[in-house]
Formats: structure tokens, C-alpha cells, sequence
């Protein structure tokens, strides 16, 4: 979990290494929960964000496929917006959502 909002830096770069897993990871902020697949098959940088609250997930390989039905296209980096992902669990992701966003008030209080 990245938590760093009262901060001076506003990034940190970080470099991935494929290995067939994927990330799931939720940006929070105090009215808002929005969460990005991230799939990569190449070594690459990523910018996180360090004015809001994150919390990101690693998946094993194949997790996604058997979780969510998702596949992947193994020729490059692929970054999903989570909302459209999970269409079919759509009531599950509103409920996680609320749930985090209440969990990141009654920390702030």
C-alpha cells in the first residue's frame, strides 16, 4: 500500500519484470475508488502516483483467467480500467469500492 498524501514527492518510478502475473491496483482518494489490470509482458517503468492512496494486488499467473474470465494479449502491455472488466461483477466491485472508501474516512478521522 502506498499512502503519502500529505507528501513532497509526487511519483515514484518503479521497474517491472514480466513473469505472466498481472496487478490489480485500486487509486483512493476521500470520494472516489477507482481500480486499473495491469497486464505487462516487457520489462517496463511505471509511475505510481503519490498524491492518493493505493493499494495494489499481484496475481500469479492465470489468476485473472480463472477469477474474472480475463485473457490477456501476450504481445504487449495492456492497462484495463477494472469497472469494465468486471461487468458481470459489477455489485461485488461497488461494494468493495464503498467498503475501502469507508475504511480510508475512518482512518483520515
Amino acid at each position: 500500500m502506498i499512502d503519502n498524501p500529505e507528501g513532497s514527492a509526487t511519483t515514484l518510478n518503479e521497474k517491472f519484470y514480466p513473469d505472466a502475473g498481472s496487478s490489480l491496483t485500486f487509486y483512493l482518494d476521500q470520494t472516489n475508488c477507482e481500480a486499473q489490470l495491469f497486464y505487462h509482458t516487457q520489462v517496463c517503468a511505471m509511475p505510481w502516483e503519490l498524491a492518493c492512496r493505493q493499494i495494489s494486488v499481484r496475481f500469479r499467473p492465470g489468476a485473472l483467467k480463472y477469477l474474472f474470465g480475463l485473457t490477456f494479449d501476450d504481445s504487449k502491455n495492456q492497462q484495463i480500467d477494472i469497472a469494465l472488466a468486471m461487468v458481470k461483477q459489477r455489485d461485488s466491485y461497488q461494494r468493495l469500492q464503498a467498503y475501502l472508501i469507508g475504511k480510508l474516512l475512518a482512518s483520515s478521522a
